[in-house]
């Protein structure tokens, strides 16, 4: 009962308020119109394409990694990556151990490297996590994120960055 009291009172002071005369509207005010965005799909995991050899040479795979879970390489990856690259809207976070632990770390975005050398991360990768990047205006959201986690410097014009010690 007291519920219905309390809704008849809400549903009175809605029905009671003066409606907008739109035709008194300030002029310099705008109206914005929202519409239905085509194209919305679903994000799937994030795909991670790598090599054993420089300019995407050697044994090469690819598969769809699930985000922020630490994936362990094995034989014949452990420690033998040279090109790595990841699908677009997704970062890796390069670790040197096979648990995602090491403090040496390395962030690779879309396109990725050919030849890990100019990183100085040539047979290094022990261990990655794929990041979701929200969209190509977000990346900095990543960064930022990151960069409260430790201080980075650019390593190369591909934007990716090297955790250095604090």
């Amino acid at each position: 009962m007291r519920t219905g009291v309390v809704f008849a009172c809400l549903l009175s002071l809605v029905a009671a308020a003066p409606a907008e005369n739109l035709s008194e509207r300030d002029s310099g005010s705008m109206i914005v119109s929202v519409t239905e965005a085509n194209g919305l799909q679903k994000r799937v995991e994030g795909g991670v394409y790598i090599c054993t050899d420089i300019n995407w040479g050697g044994n090469c795979g690819f598969a769809k990694q699930p985000w922020d879970v630490c994936i362990q390489l094995d034989s014949p990856w452990w420690h033998s990556i040279s090109s790595i690259g990841p699908d677009e809207y997704n970062a890796i976070v390069a670790y040197e151990d096979y648990n995602c632990g090491s403090s040496s770390t390395l962030t690779i975005w879309n396109p990725g490297y050919a030849d890990l050398r100019a990183a100085g991360w040539n047979d290094r990768i022990g261990s990655f996590k794929v990041k979701q990047i929200p969209g190509p205006n977000c990346v900095l959201h990543l960064l930022i994120m990151e960069h409260m986690s430790g201080v980075y410097k650019e390593e190369s014009d591909l934007g990716s960055f090297s955790k250095t010690a604090s």
